[in-house]
């Protein structure tokens, strides 16, 4: 039913009662940008809890765009967020990434502005880092955005994706990678845009291509490029789903799970001179209530850390129980072994709370070093920080007085990536006294 009769001023919360008929309130174009129609949708909703909306008039917004992306869809995407509709179940496709040279894109395309890649020159396959994707059909919706996807159930240490920013370079993306105890991986990666490939760490060049189509399916004859990504997860835990980042300029062609050769063990870094707290013991020592891994009087156990832990294929080595065995981070340098390595891995934890944003600086003999910047999550209260892996979850800790905290505490992992054609020199630890550090490898 549609009615004029003075409608710009009528509101479905006002009046409007038609028995079991329910009637969706329009809103014109010309009065309502995409978030204003959003806005009002919304408080129509939370006001009287309508279900349904349109636009008014199609005719005025067919074949424009709205800062970059299809005005339609644009709308229609601002009505559904209003009404809190999510067209589409939890996982499906939701994006056409792919078209047929000279067919014209219905569905939005990859970028919500009609644009797709070829399938012409994509294919149905893909071949990348030794891994083979197979994408979904061209044509209609065929990849991913801001939705979470079931994994198939498994035990894996490597997640890989074929993907692309769009509507320019997306920095800093966080992915999830969720697990069947409950816990997750948090993934941070930077995409470039399909068409400026900004060579961001963690980012390859998948494939190449001379052209894309356009909305009309002729074709753009510049080149556009699909990126291919990496990510070590926990082998020890069992997946469920992948949480893609909340973006709908961040799109997802393809996805493998896989359980990748382990990398060399890697060349222990010695801690021994740098070691500055007591910060394992064996079970039933006692030791003063200023020391342990805190200063408060509390440790890791010797009995269940070991002295050693092969984590993702790679070994860390730790100092002497009843000893000094922890480098509490003072901002010093640590010699790293000389050679040329792809990553810094390390075992460490916070304490006295999360500390976030810590600095790494690596330097290289030539003179040139690369920062990190990572959160540590306090051994009691794990926040999945991305490039954080809870590694060595223990059942109790040790206290001074020779007894047992029996709660849940936690050693981690994190891998810095390293530039293999520089050879390393040092390691920098952040200056906060509360990130502790039990053992360093470097790996090839």
């Amino acid at each position: 039913m549609q009615a004029y009769s003075g409608g710009a001023g009528n509101s479905p919360c006002s009046g409007w009662n038609f028995g079991s008929l329910p009637v969706f309130p329009g809103l014109w174009d010309s009065n309502y940008t995409p978030p204003g129609m959003q806005t009002q949708m919304q408080n129509w909703r939370n006001q009287c809890g309508i279900t349904g909306g349109f636009l008014w008039l199609y005719d005025d917004i067919v074949g424009q765009t709205y800062n970059g992306q299809n005005k339609t869809q644009a709308y229609a995407s601002a009505i559904n967020n209003g009404l809190g509709i999510n067209p589409y179940p939890t996982g499906a496709y939701n994006a056409e990434a792919r078209s047929t040279d000279g067919t014209a894109i219905t569905n939005g395309g990859i970028d919500g502005g009609g644009y797709a890649y070829s399938a012409t020159l994509l294919g149905s396959t893909v071949t990348w880092n030794n891994t083979t994707f197979t994408l979904g059909s061209a044509d209609t919706l065929d990849a991913w955005y801001n939705t979470t996807i079931a994994l198939p159930s498994g035990q894996y240490n490597t997640l890989n994706l074929l993907a692309t920013g769009v509507q320019g370079s997306q920095a800093s993306q966080t992915f999830i990678v969720n697990y069947s105890d409950g816990t997750s991986t948090t993934l941070t990666q930077s995409m470039s845009d399909w068409f400026s490939p900004q060579n961001y760490p963690g980012e390859s060049k998948a494939v190449t291509m001379a052209y894309r189509n356009n909305p009309d399916g002729t074709k753009d004859n510049r080149t556009f490029y699909l990126y291919g990504y990496s990510f070590p997860i926990n082998s020890a835990k069992t997946v469920t789903s992948l949480t893609l980042p909340s973006n709908r300029n961040v799109v997802v062609l393809a996805g493998v799970l896989g359980t990748t050769t382990a990398p060399p063990p890697g060349t222990p870094v010695s801690l021994s001179t740098a070691f500055t707290r007591w910060g394992v013991f064996t079970d039933g020592t006692t030791f003063a209530s200023t020391s342990g891994l805190d200063n408060k009087g509390f440790a890791y156990s010797a009995n269940l850390l070991g002295s050693s832990t092969t984590f993702n294929g790679v070994t860390y080595n730790y100092g002497a129980a009843n000893a000094k065995n922890d480098v509490s981070a003072a901002g010093q340098t640590i010699q790293l072994p000389a050679g040329q390595y792809s990553s810094l891995r390390m075992m460490a934890t916070a304490v006295q709370g999360n500390q976030t944003s810590q600095l790494f600086k690596v330097t290289y003999t030539d003179g040139t070093s690369t920062t990190f910047t990572q959160s540590v999550s306090d051994w009691f209260t794990p926040q999945s920080y991305a490039n954080e892996l809870d590694a060595v979850p223990m059942s109790y800790r040790d206290t001074n007085t020779g007894g047992r905290d029996s709660r849940t505490f936690h050693l981690y992992n994190y891998t810095f990536a390293l530039n293999n054609a520089k050879t390393v020199q040092s390691v920098v630890l952040p200056n906060n006294a509360n990130v502790e550090v039990l053992a360093m490898t470097v790996v090839p």
